[in-house]
């Protein structure tokens, strides 16, 4: 199951997970400092699926791979954590050239992208 591929636990009842550890974001550097780091993320995560895409359809593993590790560090400087956890699985794919998994990643992370993407920009946008 791909959710426990990610570290998720099943054996738990079910609640509901933000896209984002906003609490622990303001914590760290108060509700102007998310705010700032959130749009930075929303920024800088266009140019980062270019280049994962790009390395994946060209089968470039050190591509893939130093993508990957670049997203795992911007979803996880802002508690995106889940997708943090689909680029950890997929710089072990990469190195693996494990290409059908790299694509399935790919798909996975650009698909809880469009949910964190929604969530931010209610934060930012709001009001």
């Amino acid at each position: 199951m791909i959710s426990q591929q990610y570290g998720e636990q099943s054996n738990i009842e079910p609640q509901r997970v933000e896209p984002i550890n906003l609490k622990a974001l303001q914590d760290a550097c108060g509700q102007e400092g998310a705010q700032e780091l959130l749009q930075i993320f929303l920024d800088s995560t266009a140019e980062l699926f270019l280049r994962m895409n790009a390395a994946n359809n060209s089968k470039d593993s050190k591509g893939l791979k130093a993508a990957a590790h670049e997203m795992k560090g911007a979803c996880g400087s802002v508690g995106a954590n889940k997708m943090a956890a689909i680029s950890r699985s997929m710089e072990s794919a990469a190195l693996a050239e494990d290409w059908p998994l790299c694509g399935k990643l790919v798909e996975d992370l650009q698909s809880n992208f469009r949910t964190v993407k929604r969530y931010c920009e209610d934060i930012l946008y709001a009001g």
